[in-house]
């Protein structure tokens, strides 16, 4: 009899134990800010959690592919470090869940994971995560990725501490808390574990039958820490020439007024703030410009050129230059008896001699920008050292 419930006891006991084991994220042993990149591709591939795939026979097309749900056949794309910024040890991987086709410029094109996706499929990928880490513990909508997410996060576990009747609920975060939307919305789910984050999005902008661009993204804790370090180093390492992108060509040539004989036309257009690691806004910035052969011999210059307007160009929104596509002109005066006369004929000659395509006259034009003013006021100067960078 003793025998007996002594097996009956364990029969219960390994049940219990049974019921308790749920499955785990084939992913969610990483160990970020340990691994280096290849070290986790080589290791998940050869336990058969992640699969390499070529698109079009191509070797710079190899992609990762990692199964969500095996039953229901959803395989997703996987790209290490997907926010501009690569490093050596991994800190981050995301999962695109969308279709393997979009429309683009018109046209359907292969994007693995980016497009359109159903409801099924956004329940399919959420039972997943569900299973493997139980509800998430933040949800909220916001318009925007990147910094924003972080701070409403941050904001809302602030306030989350303060209020004691949310204690064992699921935290939502109100839109209308957050951000000031005239249409929806990209949602995020996110769970905070010990070691990592892992947050799901996707968007509902475009229909609310139709859901978009769905991503799971794993990173370690003080991801947010590491991308600002970089952005920082980023910053303080670059120069003046990598603020600014603009392109530049020559009109033709005209006749000054006295006392000057000549006038050389330059116009500036595509005038863009291009770094996007600078928050602020630039106001005036001046430059000098060199014109050189298709041999890169210097033929003439001009320096000291700056805009008389405040230009306003604003930083960079998700890594698109914000840029003024007006025409700017600059105007440079010459006498034919002038220390510059010869250079300055034989610009001419070059710019006449193919005056129906200025590109190809074979007159290559680069600038330096030598002075930035930011809209708080600060001035940034070059380094004497630094070099012309061409037009394109």
């Amino acid at each position: 009899m003793e025998d007996h419930v002594k097996k009956v006891a364990l029969l219960l006991l390994l049940s219990i134990l049974f019921e308790g084991c749920s499955p785990s994220d084939p992913l969610g042993g990483v160990e970020f800010g340990k691994t280096s990149v290849e070290e986790f591709k080589k290791e998940m591939t050869s336990k058969g959690i992640l699969e390499s795939v070529v698109i079009n026979d191509e070797d710079y097309d190899t992609i990762q592919f990692f199964t969500i749900n095996k039953e229901k056949g959803i395989k997703v794309p996987l790209w290490v470090h997907a926010d501009d910024y690569d490093f050596d040890t991994l800190h981050s991987f995301k999962l695109n869940f969308g279709s393997d086709t979009v429309l683009f410029f018109g046209e359907n094109s292969y994007r693995p994971g980016k497009g359109s996706f159903n409801k099924e499929k956004l329940e399919l990928v959420l039972n997943s995560y569900k299973e493997w880490y139980g509800e998430p513990d933040y949800s909220f909508q916001s318009s925007r990725e990147g910094n924003l997410i972080y701070e409403m996060l941050n904001s809302f576990k602030e306030r989350e501490r303060e209020e004691e009747n949310r204690k064992g609920q699921i935290p939502t975060m109100n839109l209308s808390e957050a951000v000031n939307l005239r249409y929806c919305c990209d949602q995020h789910l996110i769970w905070d574990l010990k070691d990592y984050r892992v947050m799901l999005a996707y968007s509902t902008n475009f229909s609310r039958d139709s859901l978009w661009n769905g991503f799971i993204k794993y990173e370690s804790l003080n991801y947010e820490n590491i991308i600002s370090q970089k952005k920082e180093l980023i910053r303080k390492n670059a120069t003046l020439n990598d603020y600014i992108s603009m392109r530049l060509y020559l009109d033709p040539f005209t006749e000054a007024e006295f006392p000057y004989s000549d006038q050389l036309n330059l116009v500036v257009h595509d005038v863009g703030h291009n770094l996007p690691e600078e928050h602020r806004s630039i106001r005036k910035f001046k430059f000098d410009v060199t014109y050189e052969d298709e041999y890169g011999d210097e033929i003439l210059n001009s320096e000291g050129l700056q805009f008389t307007n405040d230009l306003n160009l604003e930083s960079p929104r998700n890594g698109v230059s914000t840029s003024l596509s007006s025409n700017f002109l600059f105007n440079a005066y010459f006498n034919r008896n002038s220390s510059n006369a010869q250079g300055f004929e034989k610009l001419r000659l070059m710019r006449e001699s193919n005056n129906t395509k200025p590109y190809r006259s074979g007159i290559i034009i680069k600038y330096r920008i030598t002075h930035i003013i930011f809209e708080d006021g600060e001035i940034l100067k070059s380094d004497p050292q630094t070099g012309f960078v061409e037009s394109k």
